[in-house]
């Protein structure tokens, strides 16, 4: 599948949750794990996905009622 965005100005971006993103990270670390040499990947691909965790978190907050009025 070949994408070209720069093409298509009027075309947006699908939203994509942190659930979808994790999975899509899990992926990417079995590919890597496939490689030889990739160590230093391998641990950015764990960084990216802490990072990812601490943001599906914070999203999942309560909120409170007086965020909506002011």
């Amino acid at each position: 599948m070949d994408f070209d965005f720069a093409t298509d100005d009027n075309c947006e971006n699908p939203i994509i949750n942190t659930s979808t993103a994790i999975v899509s990270l899990e992926t990417i670390r079995m590919f890597l794990l496939q490689q030889d040499n990739v160590e230093e990947y391998v641990k950015l691909v764990g960084k990216i996905e802490k990072f990812f965790k601490i943001k599906k978190t914070s999203s999942m907050r309560q909120t409170n009622i007086d965020t909506y009025f002011h």
